[in-house]
């Protein structure tokens, strides 16, 4: 068993690592998902899940893992992905950890994530993310993402790159609690909360890429990644992003109008191709 003994400022037992987890409509994944975390090598954590009024059998689902004293369940009524970031900040502010995972009810983690991930957390660390795994509904390997080796850059490349989309799967992240609050908490995409969020850190510290699968995302056909395909505006995000650094780190990250430009030409290149796939 690897545990550390942590406690907070009035002496009171804290565990290492929060697991924040939103659940909607999860009764055939979620018993996945909590196992997932109940029997990582690493285990000092807790796990807090906020289900969004769900219709099915969620909570019959996870009532037999309430046992464990480490995992808490709170049942809202439903506001839905448009207002993610109400229901994660509602978690996070339950959490009591040094460190915040995230894990959606439909997702979940390989045994040794919290081992492995943990040291490549340092004093200028902020945050740190791996690979993850794509699996259908019955846990079939779709793919592994990212395909590129983000061991092999630097940071102002890592940064840039970040301005041009998303490359950090949430499933894969961990980060320091104190500096996600210190932030103003999980920020609001079209029907995502991961790519701003992590744009907001960006600027205060490092982000360690570990070259390891940290999560497993399920593409089931009911989950929000088909939503976010005709949604979703991450030329927003970056460019608001960048809007809200500071001048020095922005100088360092490059120019605004090269950043417009890309994403003008990447939505006109996305155009063009559904309308080469359409048949015009």
């Amino acid at each position: 068993m690897l545990k550390r003994e942590r406690r907070d400022a009035t002496g009171v037992m804290s565990p290492t690592v929060s697991v924040l987890t939103i659940a909607y409509n999860h009764g055939r994944f979620i018993e996945k998902c909590l196992r997932s975390v109940q029997t990582q090598t690493f285990h000092d954590w807790e796990q807090i899940i906020i289900d969004d009024g769900s219709s099915d059998d969620t909570v019959q689902r996870v009532q037999p893992f309430l046992i464990d004293r480490r995992i808490r369940y709170v049942r809202q009524d439903h506001v839905g992905i448009g207002r993610l970031a109400e229901s994660y900040n509602k978690a996070l502010g339950m959490a009591k950890g040094e460190y915040v995972a995230v894990l959606e009810g439909d997702d979940y983690y390989p045994r040794n994530k919290f081992e492995v991930q943990l040291p490549f957390f340092d004093s200028s660390t902020v945050l740190t993310w791996g690979l993850m795994k794509k699996v259908d509904a019955f846990g079939s390997l779709l793919e592994v993402f990212p395909k590129f080796d983000f061991s092999s850059i630097d940071d102002k490349k890592f940064r840039r790159m970040m301005l041009h989309g998303c490359y950090v799967p949430a499933v894969s992240v961990m980060c320091r609690r104190n500096v996600l609050v210190a932030a103003g908490g999980f920020s609001q995409g079209a029907c995502y909360v991961d790519y701003p969020t992590w744009l907001k850190l960006l600027p205060l510290g490092r982000f360690r890429f570990v070259k390891k699968v940290l999560g497993c995302w399920t593409i089931h056909g009911d989950n929000s990644s088909f939503v976010f395909r005709s949604v979703a505006r991450p030329d927003l995000d970056a460019l608001e992003a960048y809007a809200s650094w500071p001048e020095s780190f922005r100088e360092d990250v490059g120019s605004l109008l090269r950043l417009r430009w890309y994403w003008k030409l990447l939505r006109m290149r996305q155009f063009l191709r559904r309308l080469i796939r359409d048949g015009w």
